[in-house]
């Protein structure tokens, strides 16, 4: 701009026409460059795609959508520098264009160093289009979060398993049955149905089976310790290896969770949050599950 304002200066001094063309010429594209950015700029929408597996202190990656709502020229390239409520953990990227009236999708990468929820709070948007004589800078609000599962170690301990749940099918006596097969040694003498014996060469037994629900179930109790953190890392890195995760739960700062699945178990342990144990001692004293507090897993 200061340069254009010289050339202007100089010409009107000189009466040089070739240096008035050249300074006008800069003019209008510095003007054109102003207002291209000033108008465009607000015409962009960002959104932050949380990936199904971003874990702490491992590269992961997430998508941005970035939609044009400018029906004629395009965008770019744009940078764009991502402020995080942690104040270590900034990134940048750069977009090569975004066309008109349409969506983009572009890959960032970065390596998380806690669990938790990264609350992304503000973006900078930063562009020199189209011919780089002007540059503008803009800070949109985006209040979005990725959630980062914990740190998977490399090696840990066992997970020491307690007795076997019951589960599964077990005989009943009753009235009822459901179907009627051969003896076979083992059987309970008492399920023989004798007036269908009485016509094989052969003792026949009333099959009654009922179904049993898992009785030992195990609750992980997110106790206070001083390295709660590293009880954290283990129990994730055990859900990961999948070391009989289906019939556990989490007790935590928003009490007792079952998950139904690896990635809600991970997610739990994301945001868990130690608690004093004598908030779960009416929980504990009145079930049968097996316990293991975090406070157990010593590094």
């Amino acid at each position: 701009m200061w340069t254009t304002l010289i050339l202007y200066g100089v010409s009107y001094l000189t009466t040089n026409s070739t240096i008035f063309l050249f300074s006008s010429i800069f003019s209008a594209i510095l003007v054109y460059s102003f207002f291209y950015l000033r108008f465009l700029f607000p015409k962009l929408d960002i959104k932050v795609r949380n990936p199904s597996e971003l874990f702490a202190g491992r590269d992961g990656s997430f998508e941005i959508h970035l939609k044009s709502h400018n029906r004629r020229l395009p965008f770019g390239p744009l940078e764009i520098t991502f402020v995080t409520d942690q104040d270590d953990v900034t990134f940048q990227t750069v977009v090569p264009s975004v066309p008109a009236h349409e969506e983009v999708v572009h890959t960032i990468h970065l390596t998380p160093k806690k669990r938790g929820r990264l609350k992304i709070i503000e973006v900078y948007l930063q562009s020199a289009v189209p011919f780089g004589l002007f540059a503008r800078r803009q800070s949109l609000v985006l209040d979005q979060e990725l959630l980062i599962f914990p740190e998977i170690l490399d090696k840990v301990q066992r997970l020491p398993h307690s007795e076997e749940p019951r589960t599964g099918l077990e005989p009943q006596q009753s009235e009822d049955f459901q179907y009627l097969s051969p003896y076979q040694s083992g059987d309970d003498i008492r399920m023989i149905h004798w007036r269908k014996s009485a016509t094989s060469q052969i003792p026949i037994v009333r099959r009654d089976f009922q179904k049993k629900e898992r009785v030992d179930p195990r609750i992980f109790l997110a106790d206070t310790c001083p390295h709660f953190e590293y009880a954290i890392k283990v129990m994730a890195t055990w859900v990961v290896e999948d070391q009989g995760f289906d019939d556990w739960a989490v007790f935590a700062q928003h009490g007792l969770q079952q998950p139904t699945d690896q990635a809600q178990m991970l997610a739990i342990l994301a945001e868990a949050e130690a608690v004093n144990p004598e908030q779960a001692g009416n929980l504990l004293s009145n079930t049968r599950r097996r316990v293991m507090r975090a406070s157990e897993l010593h590094p």
